[in-house]
């Protein structure tokens, strides 16, 4: 067993000297990441056979990893004794932000054979020379000057390094930043965790940073650490957006102070969120310091990742996102065919303002298994099975007629058909392949009665006289008296009654903004 242990402040230089020499321009290399996000990764770290190692709760959670080995000596070892540690939490082996270098290198190794390796465009961090972030020169970055400009000519600021005293007015300046955000609570709480420990910690962990002020309150703050002898990288960076360029202002001002033996600036990853990455791209980087990541190929994850691949348009790193951020093992259903994965459902779970929904987010079959109602035959036993739990109602996504046609032939409704009593409209922040944000949001009804009953609280002066017929979770077959916020229910065939998708559009829940569940 490998002796990890919780990393704690201490073990800055012993991190530091591995990870000057070994660790590249990576950003997941500063020991000030390492140590303020332990709060979420639960980031822990051994040294053994020449290596330091970092192990890690990938989501948060649950899936273990670890982060390349830092070291010289028998690699290939090293990896076997991951590949143990990883066993012995009945977890694959998974291996995190390797470098170009690392990543060939366990290639050629005897155990990479049982290795899936892959890039991940998200997670590439953006370098670039610190001279062009201080000066700005050229016809490309004119637009950076010009907003640095206006911001001169607009307001009177004043721009001072950033310290743990600065502590409050940096969490004021989050309070203001957060308003509006409509990004998932929770990553934005862990993101203030961190930046709490990394203010709490500041001198400890050789931060260095900037604070940029306009009429006495503070409107931009950054600060980051070096990963190397050459390179800076920089972790943290909010700016109060009423005040127009604030960011290229902080950025400009703050690579400006620092000493001039840091000649690399690290901007870290945009994550795949397309704003974060236009504006990264906007700094023209001089080089994306590629990560890689590694899964063994034997794993349930690597038969998602198959299923994904073959069933959808989307990349290495859109089905990587999903696997690290959403997949666990509950949340996907798979049937198998003489022993052969053949076709698997996907289903996670909403939170809106009605309460908790199922999601089916996917239903996929692999070429071989196509037109035999594989897929059709996983989405009803779903609906029995969601019925049986007493859910109320289930929601997807679709985009095509063909689709629509389909969805409605089991009993599913477009959130656009509900006109009666209210529009549904979804603020869907699950988008993790590109062409999805574009879908269709549809529902469809799995317990009448728990529906009605849930409508019938809501709406407690409802009256109304309904007859159902389901054809494929026949238990809710039958007559629905709703009066005085109670349901009452009948058993009958339901015969010449309305169909759940009817019942929908007559009494819909219309909900708000979705928050997905992690």
């Amino acid at each position: 067993m490998l002796p990890f242990r919780p990393v704690t402040l201490s073990d800055k230089p012993l991190f530091e000297k591995y990870a000057y020499r070994f660790g590249g321009k990576n950003c997941d290399m500063a020991f000030a990441n390492i140590f303020c996000w332990a709060s979420f990764y639960g980031n822990e770290i051994c040294e053994t056979e020449g290596f330091l190692l970092v192990r890690l709760l990938i989501d948060g959670r649950r899936k273990r990893g670890y982060l390349e080995p830092l070291g010289e000596g028998d690699t290939e070892k090293v990896i076997r004794l991951l590949a143990a540690d990883a066993a012995e939490a009945g977890e694959p082996l998974r291996l995190q932000s390797l470098s170009q270098s690392f990543a060939d290198a366990l290639s050629r190794m005897g155990t990479g054979n049982s290795l899936f390796i892959f890039e991940n465009r998200d997670f590439s961090d953006y370098i670039y020379p610190a001279e062009s972030l201080r000066k700005l020169s050229g016809k490309k970055l004119q637009p950076k000057r010009n907003h640095i400009n206006q911001f001169i000519r607009t307001y009177e600021y004043r721009y001072e390094a950033l310290s743990s005293g600065h502590r409050e007015e940096v969490f004021a300046l989050l309070r203001k930043w957060r308003e509006g955000k409509h990004a998932d609570n929770r990553s934005l709480d862990v993101e203030e965790e961190v930046i709490r420990l990394g203010m709490e910690n500041f001198d400890a962990l050789g931060l260095s940073g900037g604070a940029l002020y306009v009429g006495g309150r503070m409107i931009a703050f950054t600060y980051g650490s070096p990963v190397s002898d050459d390179t800076f990288c920089i972790h943290i960076e909010k700016a109060d957006t009423e005040f127009e360029s604030a960011f290229p202002m902080i950025n400009r001002l703050f690579v400006g102070s620092l000493p001039e033996k840091y000649t690399w600036i690290n901007r870290e990853e945009d994550l795949g969120l397309k704003g974060l990455r236009n504006s990264k791209l906007s700094y023209h980087p001089e080089e994306l310091y590629k990560k890689f990541y590694a899964i063994d190929r034997n794993s349930t994850e690597m038969v998602i990742w198959r299923f994904l691949e073959n069933g959808f348009n989307a990349d290495a790193s859109n089905i990587a996102s999903y696997i690290s951020a959403f997949y666990e093992k509950e949340n996907v259903y798979i049937r198998n065919e003489g022993g052969t994965p053949a076709a698997a459902i996907f289903i996670h779970r909403l939170t809106y303002e009605y309460g908790s929904i199922p999601y089916i987010c996917a239903v996929t079959v692999m070429p071989q298994f196509k037109k035999r109602g594989l897929g059709i035959g996983m989405v009803k036993q779903a609906l029995k099975e969601m019925f049986r739990a007493g859910e109320a109602v289930v929601m997807s996504r679709i985009n095509c007629n063909r689709l629509k046609n389909l969805a409605s032939s089991l009993g599913f409704t477009c959130a656009g058909e509900v006109s009666e009593q209210g529009e549904i409209s979804v603020d869907y922040p699950f988008i993790w392949w590109e062409g999805n944000e574009d879908k269709e949001s549809i529902f469809r009804i799995v317990n009448a009665k728990e529906y009605l009953q849930r409508y019938a609280g809501y709406f407690p002066d409802t009256e109304a006289e309904i007859v159902l017929h389901d054809d494929i979770v026949e238990e809710n077959c039958g007559r629905y008296a709703v009066s005085a916020g109670s349901v009452a229910f009948t058993p009958c065939s339901g015969e010449g009654g309305m169909s759940p998708d009817a019942l929908f559009r007559l009494m819909p829940l219309a909900g708000k903004e979705f928050v997905f569940e992690k």
